[in-house]
């Protein structure tokens, strides 16, 4: 059995034994028993460890003897599900606010609130590990300044990680692009955590997803980012919309960069990326990565590419036959030969 599927499954069971420590009592207080016999029985070498185990006398910032950490080893985020659950979460956000103003004015629940709830409950369900904590009834409820500050932290986070997205297709070396990115990046998982914390909620999956994707490309890229990735230097919430402009504005400088030949070279590595996601089944979200298709293509073709041009076409030949119930642009329609 290919590993990745085990470690899909294994996600699916501790999504579901989360959820059900943030709703059951009983389950939660045997969580904390397990917990506190971990902590007293276990013992992990800590970061740095030499070859026989032996801890460096002088460890890593935050590193508490005994601490077991539960991150270390973990495979890398799939980004396509990360965008996915952080828009919902922001959409959910939007409707956990107006559901409120709803009830205040005597809103019929059955007809009008638990429609909509389910719907959401829903999308959440079909997008492994999608925690929507305002609709936990054991949850805090934050104040709606928080939530509308809440917004705007997962919708900056959204934007990060699809910037992200596209220059880790696009095969991105320029140590100042990457440079750049990751502080952003970093500024806007920093903020979401922030802005949690201060709303009474302790963990979102794809803040912490999100961090620990950065973290292990900054190694690979030899990149030190001295802001925002310690607890104590936090982002700050209330910033979120300044934060989405300096997004707004990296995306339009490297697109603006990418033009004729070099241009269609990263669209094509762009798409080449996706296919393989889907091809290879690598990414648990292929919804995500065929609308990526259908968007490159279009790309392609506003740049004067015929959709089946040999190049394109080698491209595109991996993908199955079966695609999933999205809606394409013509572009790509006349790309995948759909009449």
């Amino acid at each position: 059995m290919h590993p990745d599927k085990v470690v899909a499954a294994t996600r699916v069971v501790l999504d579901s034994l989360r959820q059900s420590i943030s709703s059951n009592p009983e389950v939660r207080e045997a969580a904390g028993v397990i917990a506190q016999w971990l902590s007293e029985t276990v013992s992990w070498a800590p970061q740095g460890a030499s070859r026989n185990g032996s801890a460096p006398a002088d460890g890593p910032r935050g590193y508490q003897p005994g601490a077991v950490t539960m991150d270390r080893g973990r495979p890398p985020a799939d980004l396509g599900l990360v965008i996915r659950r952080t828009r919902l979460k922001a959409e959910a956000c939007r409707w956990a606010l107006e559901r409120q103003e709803m009830i205040d004015r005597g809103a019929d629940r059955d007809s009008e609130i638990r429609p909509v709830d389910a719907g959401f409950l829903d999308r959440a369900r079909a997008l492994r590990g999608c925690w929507l904590w305002m609709f936990d009834p054991y949850g805090k409820s934050p104040e709606p300044a928080n939530v509308e500050r809440l917004i705007g932290c997962y919708e900056a986070l959204a934007t990060a990680i699809e910037t992200v997205e596209e220059l880790t297709a696009a095969r991105e070396t320029d140590p100042v692009a990457l440079r750049d990115m990751y502080y952003l990046l970093a500024e806007s998982q920093s903020m979401l955590w922030a802005g949690l914390r201060e709303s009474g909620i302790d963990r979102d999956q794809d803040q912490t997803d999100a961090f620990i994707w950065l973290r292990e490309k900054t190694r690979e890229h030899r990149v030190f980012v001295e802001r925002h990735m310690r607890r104590e230097d936090p982002a700050n919430p209330a910033e979120h919309a300044a934060l989405q402009e300096r997004l707004d504005a990296f995306s339009k400088a490297w697109h603006d960069a990418l033009d004729g030949d070099h241009g269609r070279d990263v669209l094509l590595s762009r798409l080449g990326y996706h296919v393989t996601r889907i091809s290879d089944n690598i990414t648990e979200e292929p919804v995500h990565d065929w609308q990526r298709v259908s968007e490159i293509i279009d790309e392609l073709a506003a740049m004067g590419h015929d959709p089946q041009e040999p190049e394109i076409a080698a491209v595109l030949a991996p993908l199955p036959d079966e695609i999933p119930d999205i809606e394409l642009c013509a572009a790509a329609e006349a790309a995948l030969n759909i009449e």
